[in-house]
This record gives structure tokens, C-alpha cells and sequence, in this order.
């Protein structure tokens, strides 16, 4: 059976889409990034169990994303602003390389094909494009100062035509690249600093989460604001699709362990479920069936899960100290 991977769409280190996975794809693995001791847990998804753990050479781990063949991994490392991407061999769980040159890492995706990373570099505010077929350089292209400030969250639309990335400071640049010509096309200013960005299954509106707890709806067509919902606390950190299109899923780090559930295109209303513990959460993943939403809780050390269907929490797991974000592999499901 062929490895599926989330990063077939607009997987972002703190946003991501399906798009068309449903009912083709079953869940496998999920891989917990952790950066108080630097590794990278294997967990099971079948028993729910880590499986195995993985030291890294380099520092602060900040995204992880799989290729669509589910081949490899790709795990961006701060590094105190000398940044490295590690590539992870899954089915050896090794790691086949690490590459220099990419700044400050913070966030990263792989377009549909999985020929390019696309990543932010918080350093010079900037959008980098880096070929996978041969991971032995930094990267090929870059788009200079495409943000106002420090560069945090990227995504890709399901055909891969645009890369859109978003600014922490400043004006909460949000802006949207040519993928092919590699150059800056459109912005739009949140006036807030952006903290995560999801495409919509039918790459229509991009859901960008800002420092205040705002999620702005932008309609990707016209490039302008179509709607938002308030998140009732600050810093909306995380956000992930159902791949049916119909709810949004959203974390804010101040949200007192509140995952909220949120009718799409934007509604005023939510519904929530609550971790106990005062968690302190960040980046998550839904796997392709919308059955499960997995979510890092660096205040426990657990990665959290939770059964969409019935919206509760059914378990979690110790993995690593302080884990900051994840990714699932999958298989096709049999014919």
C-alpha cells in the first residue's frame, strides 16, 4: 500500500487541510516534535503507544511535515537563528541529512507534488523554496522581504499554485506568492500578528489566526476579508479543517485548555471541549477520515486525542518534554 501523507495540501506548522484525502488514507503513525530535549517521537496510531524516539543533532524544533509519499520527514530546527532542516528516513526512523541555510525555520510545508519545501525564515522576512528531489542544499529560490516583520505560518492551495505566508510583527502581513515565479503577488494587513494560517478543501478562503485570537476569513479570489471569529482568549496558535469542509478546529495558547469547533465559512457561534490540567497546547492534526483531532500539550509532556464524532477526549500519551507540533503518515486504504 502507498504511504499518504497531510502535506499532500496546506499542512503548515500551525495550520493544515485534507483537502480530498477522505476515505483514502488510513492513519498509521503520528510524529510529535519535541523541543525541551530536541527529538521526535513515533506514535501508533492503531494502539496509541510511542513506538520509538528519535535524538536530533540541532536545536528547537519548530515544524514537521511529511512528504506525500510518506518517505521521509522533514523537521525544522531554530537552532538559536542557525537553522537546519532535518530529513527523517520514516521507514528507518533515522535521519538522512541536515541541511544549513534556512535562517530561522519557524514554519514549513510541501507543496502537492512533493518537489518543493516552502519555508519562512523569521530572520529576514522572508519566503524560501527549496527542491526536495535532491536535500543536500539550502534553498534555490527566495522571495526576499515579503512580510513586515518576522515571518511564522505558511500554506499551500491543493493545486499549488500559490504559497501564502504570514507575519508575526508589524501589521500581520498576510501575503500571497506565486509559487512558479517565486514572487510576491498580493497582501493583506490583519493589523495583528499572525500566528497560523489554514486553506480551506477547496483552497477558498484562507483562515488566519492572530495574536488577539482572531481568525480572519479571506476569501483567496479577491484577496480581501470575508468574515472572522473571535476566539475568547489570546494568540489563536492552531487550526485544522475536517476534510468534510464543514468545521474548523482551533487552539489559542491562553485558551485554559479549550479546543473550539467552529461552523464554517466563518459563524459567530462555537462549541468547545476542554483538556484539564492548565495545558499549555500547540500545534495539532486531524487525520484524514475526521475522526480524531491529535493536539501537543507542552504543559503535561502528552500529545491529546480526541473523537470528533462525539467531540470528547478519549486518551493521550507521554511523548517527549514540551512538544511543540506534529504530523501523521498514512497508508491508501484497501480497494
Amino acid at each position: 500500500m502507498t504511504p499518504l501523507a497531510t502535506t499532500l495540501a496546506n499542512t503548515s506548522a500551525r495550520g493544515e487541510g485534507l483537502f480530498n484525502l477522505r476515505g483514502k488514507a488510513q492513519p498509521q503513525f503520528i510524529y510529535v516534535i519535541n523541543q525541551g530535549d530536541n527529538s521526535v517521537s513515533k506514535i501508533s496510531l492503531a494502539t496509541f503507544t510511542v513506538t520509538a524516539t528519535l535524538s536530533l543533532t540541532y536545536t528547537d524544533p519548530r515544524f514537521i511535515i511529511i512528504d506525500p509519499l510518506g518517505t521521509y520527514a522533514y523537521v525544522g530546527l531554530y537552532n538559536s537563528g542557525s537553522g537546519y532542516v532535518a530529513q527523517i528516513n520514516l521507514s528507518t526512523f533515522t535521519v538522512s541529512n541536515y541541511v544549513s541555510g534556512f535562517g530561522w525555520p519557524l514554519s514549513g510545508v510541501i507543496d502537492p507534488t512533493g518537489t518543493y519545501l516552502y519555508t519562512v525564515d523569521g530572520g529576514n522576512s522572508s519566503a524560501n523554496k527549496t527542491t526536495l528531489a535532491s536535500f543536500t542544499s539550502g534553498p534555490t529560490a527566495n522571495t526576499g522581504s515579503v512580510l513586515a516583520g518576522t515571518g511564522t505560518a505558511i500554506a499551500v492551495d491543493k493545486t499549488g499554485t500559490y504559497v501564502y505566508v504570514g507575519g508575526q510583527t508589524g501589521t500581520g502581513q498576510f501575503s500571497k506568492v506565486n509559487a512558479s515565479s517565486w514572487t510576491l503577488t498580493s497582501s493583506y494587513n490583519t493589523n495583528s500578528p499572525i500566528y497560523s494560517i489554514t486553506i480551506d478543501n477547496n483552497s477558498t478562503y484562507a483562515y488566519v489566526g492572530t495574536n488577539g485570537g482572531f481568525i480572519n476569513q479571506i476569501n483567496l479570489s479577491t484577496f480581501t476579508y470575508s468574515g472572522g471569529y473571535s476566539l475568547p482568549s489570546n494568540y489563536a496558535w492552531w487550526s485544522g479543517i475536517d476534510p468534510t469542509n464543514t468545521y474548523l478546529y482551533a487552539s489559542a495558547l491562553l485558551s485554559s485548555g479549550n479546543i473550539f469547533k467552529i461552523p464554517i465559512p466563518a459563524a459567530s457561534s462555537s462549541t468547545s471541549v476542554t483538556i484539564t490540567g492548565s495545558p499549555f497546547l500547540r500545534g495539532g492534526a486531524i487525520d484524514p477520515l475526521g475522526t480524531f483531532l491529535y493536539i501537543c500539550d507542552q504543559s503535561s509532556n502528552s500529545l491529546w486525542k480526541i473523537n470528533l464524532t462525539t467531540f470528547t477526549i478519549v486518551g493521550s500519551v507521554s511523548v517527549g518534554t514540551t512538544p511543540y507540533n506534529c504530523a501523521i503518515s498514512y497508508t491508501n486504504s484497501p480497494s
